[in-house]
């Protein structure tokens, strides 16, 4: 019953969302939607005008919960903010997402923080950013993202730069990953648009364009 409920009152949230000409935030948390209930939601608010901010974090949306939300991102042209952090996306839910979303200029802010994001996701992460072009922040903390993953995002930070994205990154969170220092001046060599330089001496600061915080990071 309490399901049947629930199911009932998303269904009218739906509706106002589709109707509203109000609505600029929506935060949606914690209600263990699921993947179905994450899809309906996402087509609505593709629909809607106003809403700005989102927050769908910790509702088990599984790696199909990636597809819906890389669908969203695809067609909305509004949408600035989206934590869809602890969603157990998984080793698919980054393929899933780049593989529905395109060009958005509008999203300055996306989390996805203690999704179980590891190495094999790093290229498909990569290719989410190459669409991203206004992204100006950017979390991915407490996933397995380790050296190897790093390299991956490296390469996908370095296309979306070639392709005029990125340009106003201003900060990446990494921590709770074991990026360790090779991993962590892999992904600050590309924030530079360095892609493969010669190694830098030990004692050398590179000077970043962004924070990229990683004081917290696992040992390799």
């Amino acid at each position: 019953k309490a399901e049947e409920e629930r199911e009932v009152g998303l269904g009218r949230l739906l509706e106002t969302l589709i109707a509203t000409a109000s609505l600029r935030q929506l935060d949606l948390g914690g209600n263990r939607m699921g993947p179905v209930l994450l899809g309906q939601l996402c087509d609505a608010l593709s629909l809607n005008r106003t809403v700005r901010w989102v927050n769908v974090s910790g509702n088990r949306a599984g790696s199909d919960g990636g597809a819906h939300l890389g669908r969203l991102l695809a067609t909305s042209d509004r949408l600035q903010f989206l934590d869809a952090g602890s969603n157990e996306l998984g080793a698919e839910g980054a393929a899933c997402m780049s593989a529905q979303l395109n060009t958005n200029s509008a999203l300055t802010e996306l989390r996805l923080s203690s999704n179980g994001m590891g190495a094999q996701d790093a290229p498909y992460l990569g290719q989410v950013l190459c669409c991203l072009h206004g992204l100006r922040a950017l979390d991915v903390c407490g996933n397995d993202i380790a050296e190897r993953s790093a390299a991956g995002m490296r390469e996908g930070i370095a296309g979306a730069r070639a392709a005029g994205g990125l340009t106003a990154l201003a900060s990446l969170k990494l921590s709770q990953n074991p990026v360790g220092d090779k991993g962590a001046m892999e992904v600050a060599l590309a924030l530079n648009g360095l892609v493969s330089p010669p190694p830098p001496p030990p004692s050398l600061l590179l000077p970043l364009p962004v924070s990229l915080l990683y004081a917290h990071s696992l040992p390799p």
